[in-house]
């Protein structure tokens, strides 16, 4: 209930105010950016070391299982996992502004 409390007066603060809001949250996510920038490598770093350790041969399954998808084909998969997380996030804008931003 507090999420959607918070959620509700963030959207009505910036629909009512929104040159005050562009600031603000602007200025907040110009702060993590500089100061906590680091931090999203971090996850990265957390995942390589985990696959890098004995925990990184465990095996999702029975142990008489056999991987649905070859090596080539799961890899495949993480990628258009990551373009079809990139158009959900960002809409079909982005591309549509990068076009824009090469030919005027």
């Amino acid at each position: 209930m507090a999420a959607a409390t918070l959620l509700v007066s963030l959207s009505a603060w910036a629909t009512e105010a929104p040159e005050h809001a562009d600031a603000v949250i602007g200025g907040v996510v110009a702060w993590v950016a500089s100061r906590l920038g680091w931090f999203y490598i971090l996850p990265a770093a957390l995942v390589i070391l985990v696959a890098d350790s004995r925990h990184g041969t465990i095996k999702m399954g029975p142990d008489h299982a056999k991987p649905q998808f070859n090596l080539f084909t799961g890899w495949a998969m993480y990628a258009l996992m990551g373009m079809a997380f990139g158009y959900f996030a960002y809409g079909f804008g982005m591309p549509l502004s990068i076009r824009s931003a090469l030919y005027p």
